[in-house]
């Protein structure tokens, strides 16, 4: 009798879940915000693990993965049929941490130019372009910390990371995220510099 129970349970659950998902997927934004809302929390701690787990934590925006992931899933068309709760979380944990693994490997891609790389781009244009890159670069190096500053001249000089890592009392690991994430910052800051003076 109580496995009788059991099933009458689990089938009612599936049939809400089913309610919710197919008023989701035809448009409801109540019940698009109930399922955001219901798998999230579960979802960026995937993301943050994943990250973790390849120590790039700080190349990544877990709520953006997340949010994109769903905005993904209501635009397909037809929509993926899923059994059940547990079928669709699953769905959902798998997509997510291949989200996180593309978006980890663009954005990495994206912020290995070099200090030096960033600052060669004002010799590529004109004298008054050039005096512009000069400023923007100025003011997006002195947006960063004093010990990105050290980081960043370290290795500029040659440097290895294992010494920077004693200079500064932490580790390599460490010291090279602290780098990227300044290489990052700066180069952002230079391609809105240029694509604004393009626009004027």
């Amino acid at each position: 009798m109580a496995d009788d129970a059991f099933e009458v349970e689990d089938k009612a659950d599936a049939d809400d879940f089913a309610e919710l998902y197919q008023r989701a997927m035809a448009g409801d934004e109540d019940a698009r915000t109930d399922l955001w809302k219901e798998f999230r929390r579960h979802s960026l701690n995937v993301i943050r693990y994943k990250a973790a787990d390849l120590s790039m934590g700080w190349a990544i925006e877990p709520d953006e993965i997340y949010d994109s992931f769903f905005v993904a899933l209501f635009a397909r068309c037809p929509p993926i049929r899923f059994q059940d709760r547990i079928h669709f979380a699953c769905y959902v944990e798998k997509s997510v941490r291949r989200s996180t693994k593309r978006t980890l490997q663009r954005n990495i891609r994206r912020s290995e130019m070099s200090l030096e790389a960033c600052a060669e781009i004002a010799c590529e244009v004109n004298v008054v372009e050039e005096l512009i890159w000069q400023e923007q670069f100025a003011a997006a190096s002195t947006a960063l910390s004093k010990r990105e500053k050290i980081i960043c001249e370290c290795v500029s000089n040659g440097v290895t990371w294992r010494e920077v890592g004693q200079q500064l009392g932490i580790a390599e690991d460490t010291a090279r995220m602290i780098y990227r994430r300044a290489l990052s910052r700066i180069r952002e800051q230079l391609l809105e510099g240029a694509s604004y003076s393009a626009r004027n």
